[in-house]
C-alpha cells in the first residue's frame, strides 16, 4: 500500500499526513527535521537510490536528516582557522565543470566553497560541505563528533581513484587533521549513531512513554 492514490498525486488517507516518506529516487534527499505542527502532507520524506551502492551509512544519515540533524562537517567549529578538518574542493566531482560554467557566468574570482548559493545554482555539491552561517542551530556543542552519523567520509562525493580506491587522505575533499605539522587522516563513514547523536535526538523528541 502507497501513502498516495494509485496513479495520483493525492494523498492516501488511510496514512497520518505526518508520516515520513520513502521515495525511489535516483539520489539521496531528505527533508530535514519533523514538524508537527503542520498538517500538510508529504511533508517529511526521505528519497534513496536503490541499487549496489545504497549502503548503510546512506540510509543511516539520510534517517538522521530526517529526526533534524544537520552535517557535522558543516560545524563552524571546523572552518580552516581551526586547523582540524581539510576541505579539499578542487576533489570534488565536477569541479572543473563548475569552475568554467563560473567562468562563462563572468565570475572569474568563484570560490565554490564560499560562494554558496551560486554553487547550488550550476548544481555544484560543495553547498554539501560548506560551514553553516553563524545564526545556524546546530545539532549539539562541542565535542565534534567525528564518528558521527552526520559526518561525511572522506570519500564522498570524489572523483578520482586515489582517494576512492587507494584511500589516500590527501586526494579527498575531506580529512581530518591529526597533528600540528598538518598530517591528513582518513575517515571512514559512520554506520551507527554515537551518544551524541542518541542526545540530541532524545533532546528534540523527548519520549515519556
Amino acid at each position: 500500500m502507497c501513502c498516495h492514490k494509485p496513479r495520483t498525486t493525492g494523498w492516501n488517507e488511510k496514512f497520518p499526513a505526518e508520516m515520513l516518506m520513502i521515495i525511489q529516487s535516483d539520489h539521496l534527499e531528505t527533508y530535514p527535521g519533523y514538524r508537527g505542527d503542520v498538517s500538510t502532507p508529504c511533508r517529511h520524506f526521505t528519497c534513496l537510490s536503490p541499487g549496489e551502492d545504497l549502503v548503510v551509512a546512506d540510509v543511516a544519515h539520510e534517517i538522521g536528516h530526517a529526526t533534524g540533524m544537520i552535517h557535522e562537517h558543516q560545524r563552524r567549529e571546523l572552518s580552516p582557522k581551526h586547523n582540524l578538518l581539510r576541505l579539499n574542493c578542487t576533489a570534488l566531482i565536477r569541479y572543473s565543470e563548475a569552475v568554467d560554467q563560473a567562468k562563462k557566468d563572468g565570475k572569474d574570482e568563484f570560490t565554490p566553497w564560499i560562494a554558496y548559493a551560486y554553487a547550488r545554482q550550476i548544481g555544484f555539491i560543495s553547498s554539501q560541505f560548506m560551514k553553516f552561517p553563524s545564526n545556524m542551530q546546530l545539532n549539539g556543542g562541542p565535542p565534534v563528533g567525528w564518528h558521527s552519523l552526520m559526518m561525511y567520509g572522506s570519500d564522498q562525493s570524489a572523483k578520482t581513484k586515489r582517494c576512492l580506491e587507494d584511500k589516500h587522505p590527501e586526494f579527498c575533499p575531506l580529512a581530518r587533521i591529526v597533528d600540528e605539522k598538518g598530517s591528513l587522516q582518513w575517515m571512514s563513514r559512520n554506520k551507527k549513531p554515537i551518544k551524541e547523536d542518541v542526545e540530541w535526538v532524545g533532546l528534540g523528541y523527548p519520549w515519556k512513554g
